[in-house]
């Protein structure tokens, strides 16, 4: 994950939800990655459905994170998710720390502290 201070507004992005259990990060639309990232992931991943993806899509996305720009590495293309999932383990593997409390939860890498949304039954990443 790396980040920067927002120097343009985008059009916001589409809810991403905090995923403790997801070992990647996955979006359920192409359109959410970068252009010019994409290439075809050999091998497959298994959703916790128990369905199995082959051959998925893979990217890159920069998005807008409260007053921060991100870019994912190695976003998943998944079709048959009903959400876009951020995959705790996956930042963590890159050097960020994720906080999840009942009442605060925030990313942390550096100088870099996003806090995160509360949802109803989730946290989120804010737009």
């Amino acid at each position: 994950m790396m980040a920067t201070k927002n120097e343009r507004k985008e059009v916001s992005n589409e809810l991403t939800m905090v995923d403790s259990g997801c070992t990647v990060h996955l979006v359920k639309d192409t359109s959410l990655l970068d252009p010019g990232s994409m290439n075809q992931a050999s091998g497959s991943l298994r959703l916790s459905e128990r369905k199995k993806i082959q051959n998925s899509v893979i990217g890159k996305r920069s998005m807008e994170v409260g007053e921060h720009r991100i870019q994912l590495q190695n976003l998943y293309y998944a079709e048959a998710v009903r959400q876009n999932l951020f995959s705790v383990k996956a930042v963590a593997a890159e050097g960020a720390s994720v906080t999840l409390g009942e009442k605060e939860a925030y990313v942390t890498k550096g100088n870099l502290k996003i806090n995160l949304s509360r949802g109803e039954d989730a946290w989120y990443l804010p737009k």
